[in-house]
């Protein structure tokens, strides 16, 4: 029954490439995202040049924005279409 309602509760959300999904230190976390398809690249910081350091590019089946929702916390990192 909590997985039908979890799955009940879901929504397709489509970004083009380059806009931030959710930015790091944003406070309100409200949803937590899986993705089906494309790629998202963590940034979080920058590099001693001034450059945004990308950790790492989710592909599908990735999820991200779960901290925030468990933990009542802003968001870690910015992460990018």
């Amino acid at each position: 029954a909590q997985t039908a309602d979890l799955v009940n509760a879901m929504y397709e959300v489509r970004r083009p490439r380059g806009v931030d999904i959710i930015k790091q230190g944003d406070r309100e976390a409200n949803e937590f995202f899986i993705i089906d398809a494309g790629e998202c690249d963590i940034i979080k910081g920058t590099n001693e040049d001034g450059s945004e350091r990308r950790l790492v590019t989710l592909r599908p089946g990735a999820v991200f924005g779960e901290l925030a929702l468990m933990y009542n916390t802003p968001r870690a990192a910015t992460v990018r279409a």
